[in-house]
């Protein structure tokens, strides 16, 4: 296991291209795949984390192996940690309030992640990267309505559909999350 906060993201348009990708950035630099999987309708998308010198080595290689089949990447050096976990579990806390934004792809949800987490105290209750999502994602989080609303501000241009905020939100919509 890598200890390190640097990942990067490749979508790509076509399941061959996304594993000749991954198979690039293994063979480049000594990196940790945290998700490659296959997604609908047929795209392929590697998360993967490593020191500085290794993550920015295999992203090179895999954006260049990907080639016309680069949907979009993203290279994103001392990420939040907070939104590593996210990709891993829920947040069971009960929040204030929440935030569900969807954006195109995942690389754009892992950017507007990182840069909400990084101007206001946000929970990352979920992200969910393009799973029967036709290659979107989305994002659940928490915190108080202020530091909510600057995070809508500041992730506003990655955003494919307006975002929902829900001040006191009911138990059987915090319920329906995670699931």
């Amino acid at each position: 296991m890598i200890a390190a906060n640097n990942i990067c993201i490749i979508e790509t348009l076509t399941i061959p291209a996304g594993y000749y990708a991954l198979d690039c950035m293994a063979k480049k630099a000594q990196i940790e795949f945290l998700h490659t999987v296959w997604q609908e309708p047929g795209k392929f998308l590697i998360i993967a984390k490593g020191s500085e010198a290794d993550i920015e080595e295999s992203y090179r290689a895999g954006v260049l192996a990907a080639g016309k089949f680069l949907i979009d990447s993203a290279l994103i050096i001392n990420i939040d940690r907070r939104i590593l976990t996210a990709l891993d579990s829920s947040s069971k806390q009960t929040p204030d309030c929440l935030l569900i934004a969807e954006f195109s792809t995942a690389s754009r949800a892992l950017q507007s992640c990182d840069r909400m987490g990084k101007t206001v105290y946000i929970d990352f209750r979920e992200i969910h990267l393009c799973k029967s999502l036709h290659g979107r994602a989305f994002a659940v989080l928490g915190g108080c309505l202020s530091d909510l609303e600057a995070a809508a501000i500041t992730g506003e241009k990655d955003f494919s559909a307006p975002v929902q905020i829900f001040a006191n939100p009911s138990p059987e919509l915090t319920a329906s999350l995670g699931r």
